[in-house]
């Protein structure tokens, strides 16, 4: 199930595989050429990708492991490591990964709009270099991060100022429950390059319930931030051509 997604372009790959009694080794390169992805009436440009991969499936502890997978194309280069993920019913249920990231966010965008619902006229630019930690345990994911720095760093949307880092570092630990629909923020610092904190959660839960006919999101926060920086990212929710600014801290 695609869910609603079209994929165009030419795939190439050759690979190795290497069988024993209790592994099955994989290892491989191709590339994508005039890739295409479309959803809706919201398309990514024309991009072509360099790929490469090792992989191997343990058998006897029922895993699947990524040793290092790379995806290389026009927005910047992506690198996943020590990847587990279970593939039987006896195997530890935890799910890790490393990723690496030095992405064009501009050339990025489009693929951002394509698989998440986002503002359509809102446009974001910069460079960004990032490690992230995933880690799943049953329903919960959480992602870990303090190596993640966007350098020029632009936000614009039509009839307003545009907001305008030259530079700022993300230090964050963020856990996701997808059953009961709530996250965790247990720290999230979003630093200028003078060190001056635009958004900072010491701490932070957000839920929501859905019943039959009422949705409702409920949430505590603990947080200082500048007025100004969160206009800009929360500008697709606010009325046009209001700007705030000064700082606040709030527990709510």
């Amino acid at each position: 199930d695609m869910q609603g997604l079209s994929v165009a372009g030419q795939l190439k790959a050759a690979g190795k595989v290497n069988l024993s009694d209790e592994r099955i080794g994989m290892t491989g390169t191709g590339n994508a050429r005039g890739l295409t992805v479309k959803k809706e009436n919201v398309q990514t440009p024309v991009t072509d990708v360099e790929l490469s991969f090792d992989a191997a499936m343990e058998t006897a502890a029922g895993q699947f492991r990524l040793a290092s997978a790379s995806l290389k194309g026009t927005p910047g280069t992506v690198t996943v490591s020590n990847v587990i993920l279970p593939v039987s019913a006896t195997a530890a249920k935890t799910i890790s990964l490393d990723a690496r990231a030095q992405l064009d966010i501009a050339k990025t965008w489009p693929f951002v709009q394509v698989f998440a619902d986002v503002p359509k006229d809102i446009q974001i630019a910069g460079a960004m270099n990032s490690a992230v930690k995933v880690t799943t345990q049953g329903s919960t994911i959480q992602l870990v991060t303090d190596k993640t720095q966007i350098s020029g760093l632009k936000i614009t949307q039509p009839n307003a100022e545009p907001f305008a880092q030259e530079k700022v570092t993300l230090d964050g630990d963020i856990v996701l429950d997808t059953d009961a629909q709530k996250i965790d923020i247990r720290r999230l610092n979003l630093e200028a390059a003078d060190g001056q904190s635009l958004i900072k959660i010491t701490k932070g839960q957000v839920q929501k319930k859905v019943t039959q006919n009422t949705t409702t999101v409920s949430g505590d926060l603990e947080a200082a931030y500048d007025l100004k920086t969160v206009s800009a990212f929360a500008s697709p929710f606010i009325p046009q051509g209001l700007v705030l600014e000064g700082k606040r801290t709030d527990i709510v």
